[in-house]
């Protein structure tokens, strides 16, 4: 479990089902181990990260869409909702091959994320998003974007993105447990000519108390936008096109 500084959450009801909204993925849970796994060592590209065995709690989270050649990019257990219990979060990079006579079509890494049930050794709460951990053909010459998936407190994670050729951008997006659920509350984008770094042009939005900070000025701007849930790609993508 990592020990970290603890945000003061809403309190989380122990009996609490599986939702049934566009998020969730109704699986039969397996039991969940508390064995700790270091993240998959990051070379460069997806391909040479090493393979992390699927352990029972990642087949218990991510169910059925979990298959046997998957890869374990990204894991961190913390206790998001602070009720004592060890949650999971994992980057999976599915890799199963193409059905014979049809060509490779590469298939989008994805976050998924769960609660652990208080004594049940199952998850609820079970959140998946496509959107954020870039595919390892989206970055341009740099190669794979994707950075990496790290703790900022006990309550929150940020999932990260660099890419471009010449001109160079990066993404992050900041997620937390927060009224009840799993939502998008942080964005930050930068973008910038290799050749003149002075060029770098930045927004950083925190859609929590509603304001956002342009080339890394001190001066809040407000905004009206809401912490989308993390499954709402709708929503995060707009956080990317939107002019600020």
């Amino acid at each position: 479990m990592v020990q970290q500084q603890e945000l003061k959450q809403l309190p989380q009801d122990p009996t609490e089902a599986v939702t049934t909204d566009s998020n969730h993925i109704p699986e039969e849970l397996s039991p969940a181990t508390d064995t700790s796994v270091q993240p998959a060592e990051k070379k460069g590209v997806a391909n040479d990260r090493k393979r992390q065995p699927h352990k029972a709690d990642h087949r218990a989270l991510a169910g059925n869409a979990l298959a046997f050649d998957d890869t374990i990019e990204y894991e961190i257990r913390s206790d998001f909702d602070s009720d004592g219990e060890t949650d999971l979060a994992l980057v999976i990079q599915p890799n199963q091959l193409p059905e014979q006579g049809t060509a490779w079509k590469e298939q989008d890494r994805y976050l998924i994320i769960g609660l652990a049930n208080p004594g049940m050794k199952s998850f609820r709460k079970i959140r998946k998003s496509t959107c954020m951990a870039m595919c390892r053909e989206c970055g341009g010459m740099m190669g794979d974007p994707f950075m990496g998936l790290t703790m900022v407190d006990n309550n929150s994670l940020t999932l990260s993105n660099y890419g471009g050729s010449r001109y160079r951008w990066g993404i992050s997006y900041t997620i937390a447990w927060s009224d009840n659920d799993f939502y998008v509350v942080g964005f930050d984008n930068e973008v910038f000519d290799a050749l003149d770094p002075a060029s770098s042009k930045s927004v950083s939005v925190n859609l929590l108390n509603g304001t956002y900070r342009l080339n890394k000025s001190s001066l809040d701007m407000p905004h009206e936008k809401k912490p989308p849930l993390i499954g709402n790609c709708t929503a995060i993508e707009s956080l990317n096109s939107d002019p600020w």
